[in-house]
């Protein structure tokens, strides 16, 4: 007789067949756009297809085989190469070879239908050890290569909506935690721990749809895996000498000022760091060098602290009985959005725009 706890798991394995199978159709149409759509589209192909084999457990014959049971728990283990790939491909675009995770794969089925034949203990903790091991690494490189990915983009934008990776590294972290837990917490398998691992990933898996589909993909021109390193932060300041130096801050330091104070060149909501390069008359290289040896800031964080003192001149200029419009203040003032205008103004000034509005109403009277 088929426990409720049993049911629930079934019925479970069934939404999340579906779930993923409609997933993969919808990223089946939209996998050319980018190499992050194919790899997702591949993911959650391989998860549908996962649930599916699951299937055959309807069967009391094969349900009752501990031998089988087992294969299919270590068949599940083939998706980490791949998952691990696209979360690489988010923060790291362009970056991830097919050649290492379809080898991991590999490696991981050919070892799991080989416990079928040979239902051997020491093979079956091969193939977790392997399995966990590919996913422990992939999470440590998506970190590491998020803050990479981070710098570049304040080095380089002035604006961050949709190019942001942290709901990546959340949805990533969470992943890897939810693959501990329940390793941990129900060793040997239960019908509940099994129905709990469904709804757990299906929220995670949920909450990651919904980013990827906003993301923006940024190229950025890692160096190439050959070279084994990656070019030191601070290799630009290394090729100049000191004559140079002197005149990129004597050169920049007076241009800038024209750009930023007399053109307000800031209010370019989609402003990067070539076109204020170009408006300067320099390179990339050099103002980037300027911006962080002479300022000791960022592109990100120089454009918006003049955004956030254009804002504050806003506000300030307000009649004390109008109402408050902050969409109009984000806009005027260059931002890309509300939410970022909201969250830069509160770091720099320690206080919300709105509540900054009020204060210099009362100022006022």
């Amino acid at each position: 007789m088929i426990g409720i706890a049993e049911t629930l798991a079934h019925q479970l394995r069934g939404v999340a067949f579906a779930y993923f199978a409609i997933a993969s159709y919808r990223f089946f149409h939209v996998r050319k756009r980018s190499r992050r759509f194919y790899l997702l589209f591949l993911c959650t192909l391989w998860i549908a297809a996962g649930f599916f084999k699951d299937s055959v457990f309807l069967s009391d014959y094969f349900s009752q085989s501990d031998n089988l049971n087992v294969a299919m728990s270590l068949l599940d283990l083939s998706s980490f190469p791949i998952i691990c790939a696209f979360l690489l491909e988010v923060v790291r675009p362009g970056a991830v070879k097919n050649s290492m995770w379809i080898s991991e794969t590999a490696v991981i089925l050919l070892l799991s239908l080989l416990y079928i034949p040979f239902p051997y203990p020491a093979l079956e903790i091969a193939v977790y050890i392997i399995s966990y091991s590919i996913a422990l690494s992939g999470i440590t490189a998506m970190i590491v290569f998020s803050v990479r990915y981070g710098k570049y983009l304040s080095d380089n934008f002035s604006y961050k909506e949709n190019m942001e990776v942290r709901w990546a590294v959340v949805t990533g972290l969470c992943w890897f935690l939810q693959l501990v837990i329940f390793a941990l917490a129900f060793a040997p398998a239960t019908w509940l721990g099994e129905s709990l691992f469904i709804v757990s990933s299906l929220i995670i898996w949920t909450i990651l749809f919904y980013y990827v589909k906003r993301q923006r993909t940024v190229r950025i021109q890692w160096s190439s895996p050959e070279d084994g390193k990656d070019e030191p932060e601070d290799s630009a300041s290394n090729d100049f000498s000191e004559s140079i130096i002197r005149n990129i801050e004597l050169s920049i330091a007076p241009k800038l000022a024209v750009c930023m104070q007399e053109d307000k060149i800031y209010l370019n909501p989609k402003l990067k760091l070539g076109d204020l390069a170009a408006a300067v008359g320099t390179n990339v290289k050099y103002l980037t060098y300027y911006l962080q040896h002479s300022l000791g800031s960022s592109f990100y964080d120089y454009i918006n602290s003049f955004r956030v003192e254009e804002a504050c001149r806003i506000i300030r200029e307000m009649k004390s009985s109008g109402r408050i419009n902050m969409t109009d203040v984000a806009t005027r003032s260059g931002f890309n959005s509300v939410s970022s205008f909201n969250r830069y103004f509160f770091k720099i000034m320690s206080i919300s725009p709105k509540a900054f509005y009020t204060d210099e109403v009362r100022k006022g009277k």
